[in-house]
């Protein structure tokens, strides 16, 4: 597994800018690495001993498995721990001294905070911390921001949560203003791929004027969750005398519905068991401003509101793959997503409409999903249709494949057979690139079958297998090749239309000889395209029929 590297480097010898154009050696370090307090400066006469801020990486935790690309979203929680052990007794003015030197004269307040950075796109800074020296008593007040997090973002392959850490110097009460602001944004459950992304950005620049005065530490810490299963990190912010500030750890929560908890340790990875009530729009808002979810918005949506109009199979499949395909843009994770669409197609003739239901709206593999999480959606029942293919239907078949044109009068006929939607598997005589659904079949209505089969150009047929149940089956040679095929016609059930078309190449041992020589004799002049028979332009001979 690849090991992704925090970056924190050793500050024993950092160097900070400082805007009004001095330059400042902030003699600190990460307390681990065993550097010693450095002596003397002078500040209003006194001798002091500087005291130095490093920040020192702690312990790691990880998840015990790689995480699932798409099923989970990420967010993550920052618990700061304050302690008064640097700031007692004498300490507490030499540490003044220090903060007026690292953040500019008359300075008297020193805190942290972390600028969340997700898929390369900064968001608001969270303050965490602010120490805060009172001229009257000479102590430090502080000001702790409990258990701030970032919003969530669905975690894609190459997803990167990344945080920068700033030293800050602010007032208590520009410290509380930031505080309230965050918490708000923060707090809603608004997807970072998703809605008001402007209003974000208004956000960041104002919170980034309100801490003007902030220096940037060099530790950014990142989380990449489906790379790297990093749970939890924890920093300790130290003076070079070892004397702890603050404890922060940054722990990376999973869920999988933005209606659900975090995903516990047992549970990764695993389907999850949803509430097909609570629909998931419900839970995302479309602006930070308003009370409307994205649900309010989907409703109004005039692509919405036709879709239980629709009742043509084909234009029904393409609608469904539209809606889905918007519900990803908006950041939702694969089961939300298939839950919410399962809420839309309840308001269609889907679940009431076989032709609807059998259109490749949903594949196999998603109504199984679907199933698994608590949400099944049955086919509609149907009145019994016994559906009679006879010889005469594969012959007639077997004529529109040879002449199209000549035989069309077999077309409607034909048609009869079909269920109005068609999954055809053939990777050799036919290109369904423009009818493939996201599972890989080709979906399409019968008329669309009928001319691509009616193009294959088909030299001879025969050899009739009747299961006459369950499907029904018969050989063919095409003109531009001298490889069998087998076309199968499987019913949707029993006696049913014919639901799904295979064909496949087929191999001379299981025909007999003299079936052989039939199938690969030379093309009737009455064959559309006949001259193009691959067994004329090779001369190959054609094997004598006795019988």
């Amino acid at each position: 597994m690849k090991t992704i590297h925090i970056k924190g480097e050793n500050m024993s010898r950092l160097n900070l800018m400082i805007w009004s154009a001095f330059v400042l050696i902030l003699q600190s370090g990460c307390i681990g690495g065993g550097s010693t307090p450095t002596p003397v400066i002078n500040t209003g006469g006194e001798t002091t001993q500087k005291v130095g801020i490093g920040i020192e990486k702690g312990k790691i935790e990880n998840y015990p498995t790689s995480v699932q690309g798409l099923y989970y979203y990420g967010q993550v929680v920052i618990e700061p721990q304050l302690t008064m052990e640097a700031l007692k007794g004498p300490e507490a003015q030499t540490f003044l001294s220090h903060i007026s030197n690292l953040l500019g004269e008359e300075k008297r307040n020193f805190g942290l905070s972390a600028t969340p950075i997700i898929d390369g796109k900064v968001q608001p800074d969270i303050v965490l911390f602010n120490y805060s020296y009172n001229s009257s008593t000479k102590e430090w007040v502080t000001y702790l921001n409990e258990e701030p997090r970032t919003r969530m973002v669905l975690l894609k392959p190459d997803t990167t949560l990344s945080f920068e850490l700033k030293y800050i110097s602010v007032d208590g009460k520009t410290f509380n203003s930031i505080k309230d602001i965050t918490k708000d944004l923060y707090g809603a459950t608004v997807l970072v791929s998703g809605v008001s992304i402007p209003y974000v950005d208004l956000i960041t620049e104002k919170i980034s004027n309100m801490l003007s005065s902030a220096v940037s530490s060099t530790t950014v810490l990142s989380f990449n969750p489906v790379s790297n299963p990093k749970k939890s990190v924890k920093y300790f912010i130290k003076t070079k005398a070892n004397k702890k500030l603050a404890n922060v750890k940054f722990s990376l929560l999973l869920r999988d519905s933005v209606v659900s908890g975090a995903v516990v340790n047992s549970e990764l990875n695993k389907i999850p068991q949803v509430n097909n009530f609570t629909n998931p729009l419900n839970a995302v808002y479309t602006s930070y401003t308003n009370a409307f979810t994205l649900n309010d918005q989907l409703q109004k949506d005039e692509s919405i509101v036709t879709f239980s109009q629709i009742n043509n199979p084909m234009q029904f499949r393409d609608k469904c793959q539209n809606i889905i395909n918007r519900l990803e843009t908006y950041g939702l994770n694969l089961f939300d997503r298939y839950n919410a669409f399962s809420q839309i197609l309840e308001g269609t003739n889907f679940l009431r409409k076989e032709n609807l239901y059998h259109s490749g709206c949903l594949s196999s593999s998603r109504l199984a999903l679907l199933n698994r999480m608590g949400i099944p959606l049955k086919a509609p029942q149907s009145a019994h249709q016994h559906i009679e293919i006879s010889d005469s239907h594969l012959t007639n078949l077997g004529g529109y494949m040879l002449n199209p044109i000549a035989n069309k009068g077999f077309k409607s006929d034909l048609l009869k057979l079909f269920s109005e939607t068609l999954i055809v598997q053939s990777d050799e005589l036919m290109d369904f690139e423009t009818f493939r659904s996201e599972d890989g079949e080709a979906l399409m209505s019968p008329e669309n079958f009928m001319e691509m089969i009616g193009e294959v150009g088909v030299a001879r047929f025969g050899l009739y297998n009747q299961q006459r149940k369950e499907y029904a089956s018969f050989f063919f040679r095409a003109l531009q090749s001298d490889t069998i095929y087998r076309i199968k016609l499987n019913r949707e059930r029993k006696w049913g239309k014919i639901r799904t078309v295979l064909i496949e190449p087929w191999s001379d041992d299981e025909i007999a000889p003299k079936k052989q020589a039939q199938l690969r004799t030379l093309a009737d002049e009455t064959v559309l395209g006949y001259e193009n028979d691959v067994m004329r332009q090779n001369n190959e001979p054609v094997i004598a029929l006795n019988g």
